[in-house]
């Protein structure tokens, strides 16, 4: 949705001056039901950007709630021309797990703000999201020796920020964390930058569970569907759509799945009997692979055995063998796996050319 119009924008109380106090900022925020507001100058030119996260963490520094606003407002925020398409506001929400984007013109005027409210879960109360974060990241040593891999900085944020970020413009007010390895410093980044609300649940392995294991660990009364996340991705991938293709299908489980080619840079000779039969030049191998995002109905958490180790596929293979019906969601946009140091610089190199 774009709101075009300065007026339009103060109406629905999208936008302070930079002269306004914190205090009369937070006011705001509580006005128009989002989670930012949009900061210009006294001639409407863009100044920044200050969301509720920007709000709390004044809280923490003890800054003066009579302060201008100008004081903690992101300065240089992501935005658009005015003649750019929404669709690409949403891509850029979708990747930096951001709820809005300004447009601007050439000299830099305020003139619309995009806001990434389409894709909402449809039931909340019986839906949660877990994310997976207890591994060691030993391939990403030695980075990880003493900050473990959710909380190592992709263009400017932690890793686990992406996936909580999204999950609450998604309208999800469930979340769960599971939190083995280095977990006190994950829990205690969390906790500062999202607050202790309430909806977001630690979850604590005694010893490596895999990435399906820790899912024994929570009494889920009331949720019908669980949303999996392994906490070193990053993907624009609607977790909403995941959710209705899992329902849609019926399944007890649900894996998101994305096309991955490999090219041969060479020619390949088939050969029989050590004579040729053909050439085949620099083909390309294609293949499904997982995602690290599943959908599992409480059926299929059913199958797995209090604290004992399981991943995911293991789990998959044993739904299989019973009988029940285990899916996939195609998916073709945007996702990275962050697990090795070859990915996480291609990662940096891809979100800093997006920023």
């Amino acid at each position: 949705m774009r709101i075009s119009s300065y007026s339009k924008l103060s109406d629905a109380y999208l936008v302070v001056r930079c002269t306004d106090s914190i205090a009369e900022t937070l006011n705001v925020l509580d006005i128009n039901g989002q989670n930012f507001v949009v900061v210009v100058d006294t001639t409407q030119k863009l100044f920044g950007i200050v969301t509720d996260g920007d709000i709390r963490r004044a809280f923490r520094d003890n800054i003066q709630l009579s302060r201008s606003i100008s004081d903690i407002c992101m300065r240089k925020p992501i935005t658009l021309l005015e003649t750019q398409r929404d669709a690409e506001a949403r891509h850029l929400c979708q990747i930096h797990s951001i709820k809005s984007i300004p447009f601007v013109d050439e000299k830099g005027f305020l003139k619309a703000v995009f806001i990434n409210t389409s894709e909402i879960i449809e039931d909340p109360s019986r839906t949660a999201l877990f994310i997976m974060a207890g591994g060691k990241g030993k391939r990403l040593a030695p980075l990880t020796r003493k900050c473990p891999k959710p909380l190592i900085n992709v263009a400017g944020r932690p890793i686990i920020d992406y996936t909580i970020d999204k999950a609450m413009l998604e309208g999800f007010k469930k979340i769960f964390i599971s939190v083995n390895y280095l977990g006190n410093k994950i829990e205690k980044h969390v906790t500062e930058m999202h607050g202790q609300s309430g909806s977001i649940t630690f979850v604590h392995e005694d010893k490596p569970l895999g990435t399906a294991g820790s899912l024994t660990l929570v009494d889920f009364n009331g949720i019908e569907n669980l949303v999996v996340i392994n906490a070193d991705i990053i993907t624009e991938l609607a977790l909403n759509d995941l959710l209705q293709s899992h329902t849609k299908q019926k399944n007890t489980a649900t894996m998101a799945v994305k096309e991955h080619a490999i090219h041969n840079p060479y020619g390949v000779v088939h050969v029989k009997d050590e004579q040729i039969t053909s050439f085949e030049e620099k083909p390309v191998y294609k293949s499904l692979i997982n995602m690290g995002v599943y959908v599992l109905s409480m059926k299929a958490i059913d199958l797995l055995e209090k604290s004992k180790y399981c991943d995911m596929p293991t789990l998959f293979e044993r739904l299989r063998n019973n009988g029940k019906k285990v899916g996939i969601l195609r998916f073709h946009e945007f996702w990275m796996d962050l697990g090795s140091s070859v990915d996480l610089k291609r990662a940096q190199m891809t979100m800093d050319g997006n920023a």
